[in-house]
């Protein structure tokens, strides 16, 4: 960043509550080693302790109350500006990057990455397609738990119908235009939130939002690719293996000959199985010590009768 000229400050942000902090550790790890802008972590009613703060020494954390956050959602997630009550240190033509925290970062960004970063205007938003690049949004409504039909969603937001479905799990702005990205949905959410009863129903209205008020612009996959990116999903992508700092074997998910700087909870084949393996083994854990706890008290009751 420092060869580039007239640079814009550029915040990698995430937000979560301290029941998240644990699923988390994978995110914060990848975030203190691999990004080289400003990181901060949001903590939701609780403050990070020194030594959190020391382990992770290039991340900033900042705190905010529940009481703060507007329209909140039953997930707590918070990439709709909830946030943003945290950021007064940041100027408005600083690039936000708010994240999910079920990713990892795989590698800083390049250098024609900051600049494309670096050429987000007022209005912008980045985000990129949530699978096929035709799919619309109102197919992604109707399997989020709707509590009316098709036709009076469509009746009430026409542009259901035509508009696309984007992933919500990265979104880039500018801090000027977050805030009135924030502003919108803080309008909208009364009246849409009873429409739908899943969870996840808040990525619906954001990416309503985003294509109805601003400009949209799209991430290029070897930024943020997910599950069902097109690319992955094609399984066109290479996983490449790699030794860690600390000695670890592990793999990284690209695009091409492109290493992805988000992977948004992309697993290897070998991590699938090693997860399904260890769950098995804390199964049978538990059945060995069911089945302990039944012999010692047998034994004791035999001991008991017999004296």
């Amino acid at each position: 960043m420092n060869d580039f000229k007239k640079s814009k400050e550029i915040y990698l942000i995430a937000g979560f509550n301290i029941a998240y902090l644990e699923k988390a550790e994978s995110y914060l790890r990848t975030m203190n080693h691999s990004s080289q802008v400003n990181n901060v972590i949001v903590t939701l009613d609780f403050d990070a302790g020194t030594p959190f703060k020391k382990k992770y020494g290039s991340i900033q954390f900042v705190k905010i109350l529940s009481s703060q956050v507007k329209s909140p959602n039953a997930n707590t997630c918070m990439q709709h500006g909830g946030f943003l009550e945290a950021l007064d240190f940041v100027n408005d033509d600083a690039i936000i990057i708010f994240t999910d925290t079920d990713i990892q970062i795989q590698r800083p960004f390049a250098e024609s990455e900051l600049q494309m970063l670096n050429s987000c205007e007022d209005g912008d938003i980045f985000v990129n397609f949530n699978m096929e690049e035709e799919c619309i949004l109102l197919d992604d409504a109707m399997t989020l738990d709707p509590n009316v039909t098709a036709n009076e969603l469509t009746r009430r937001y026409p542009e259901l119908a035509t508009f696309k479905s984007y992933n919500t799990g990265v979104i880039v702005a500018n801090h000027k235009t977050y805030k009135q990205f924030y502003q919108r949905y803080n309008q909208y959410w009364p009246d849409f939130s009873p429409l739908l009863g899943a969870y996840v129903k808040q990525q619906v209205l954001l990416c309503y939002i985003i294509q109805k008020y601003f400009n949209l612009r799209v991430l290029p996959y070897a930024i943020h690719s997910h599950a069902n990116s097109p690319p992955i999903k094609a399984c066109s992508s290479k996983r490449i293996g790699y030794v860690g700092e600390n000695g670890e074997a592990g793999f990284k998910l690209c695009v091409g000959s492109d290493v992805v700087v988000f992977n948004h909870h992309v697993k290897h084949e070998v991590e699938l199985k090693v997860k399904v393996l260890q769950r098995k083994l804390k199964r049978q854990y538990r059945i060995i010590l069911f089945l302990l706890a039944v012999l010692v008290s047998t034994l004791l009751i035999a001991l008991t009768r017999k004296y």
